[in-house]
């Protein structure tokens, strides 16, 4: 059912492109009878249609040409020019194709800001807290209440980091601050609350380090990752990266986590 269900929504979605991209070289052929006539505009394209080598008629070139056939756009340049009733019929298509393509785009666009509008109050608090204005995160959460569930996650994330970026910068309103707040003793508090209350409670200590680190190191990097997949409890990516840290050299510090387990 799900690949049918793929298969229909492009093949949907390929033969409107199709289709789109055959009306607008219609619609430019005609463009150029309007300036020119019929006559030449049909002599030129035969003779672009000689210089090129227009590939045979097929039914996969039927199917699948974004390109519709000499023949077919031979006859809409001579009956444009020579059928009134033919002329009014294509330039009312042309038109409604337009206001077609105005509605939908008006109507996308107010779709994509009531989403937007919804998802604002929420998103203004990942915008503040990666700013660096811890306090105005605070006072947003604050506010907020307790979250949708789609977002708990992540509200509950940015609430760990938070606290540790608190208690090291309260007043931050900038991320120049919180790197001088952070940057001297952030990793040393990492390593601490890692030996201490172990990885999953250090995810935030170390994520927050290796934002504000001018050069964190692979081992820090790696770190951050096992404390990541502890927070969320995966122990076969904890082995493999645990083995990783081993490889790449574990600090004198943090042998008692990766050496001596």
């Amino acid at each position: 059912l799900q690949a049918a269900l793929v298969v229909g929504i492009v093949s949907t979605v390929w033969f409107g492109v199709r289709s789109l991209s055959r009306r607008f070289e219609y619609e430019a052929d005609v463009e150029s009878v309007r300036h020119f006539g019929a006559g030449p505009c049909s002599d030129a394209l035969r003779k672009v249609g000689q210089l090129g080598g227009v590939p045979a008629r097929s039914l996969r070139s039927r199917v699948f040409s974004l390109h519709p056939d000499e023949r077919s756009r031979l006859a809409v340049m001579q009956r444009y020019q020579d059928d009134e009733a033919f002329r009014r019929r294509f330039d009312g298509q042309s038109r409604r194709l337009r206001i077609g393509f105005a509605v939908l785009l008006l109507g996308v666009t107010a779709l994509a800001t009531w989403f937007w509008s919804l998802q604002w109050r929420y998103e203004r608090v990942l915008v503040r807290f990666y700013t660096g204005d811890f306090v105005a995160t605070r006072e947003l959460l604050d506010e907020l209440g307790e979250p949708p569930a789609r977002w708990q996650a992540t509200f509950e994330r940015i609430g760990e980091e938070l606290a540790v970026g608190l208690e090291l910068a309260p007043d931050a309103r900038d991320w120049s601050t919180v790197e001088r707040a952070l940057e001297p003793v952030i990793w040393a508090r990492a390593e601490r609350q890692l030996l201490a209350q172990g990885p999953a409670a250090a995810r935030p200590y170390t994520s927050l380090a290796i934002a504000v680190l001018p050069n964190p190191t692979t081992v820090q990097h790696t770190i951050r990752d096992y404390c990541e997949a502890a927070a969320a409890d995966d122990p076969e990516r904890m082995a493999r990266l645990a083995a990783i840290v081993r490889r790449l050299g574990v600090p004198p510090s943090l042998r008692p986590v990766f050496v001596d387990q």
